[in-house]
């Protein structure tokens, strides 16, 4: 008949959850490497880590 129906599309709640179980996640574990390599050049190298000691 003619008729065209939209495809799927995702929705806020499809953001959430990729969000929630990817995002996160890898936020998280990107932020707990990056505070242990900070300790790390810090305490036991005794020098700068990040881009505050290029300046």
């Amino acid at each position: 008949m003619g008729w065209r129906i939209p495809p799927a599309r995702l929705t806020l709640g499809a953001y959430w959850i990729a969000f929630k179980h990817v995002f996160a996640p890898v936020l998280c574990a990107l932020a707990a490497v990056d505070i242990v390599l900070y300790f790390i050049f810090k305490y036991i190298f005794n020098s700068c880590y990040g881009v505050m000691c290029m300046l």
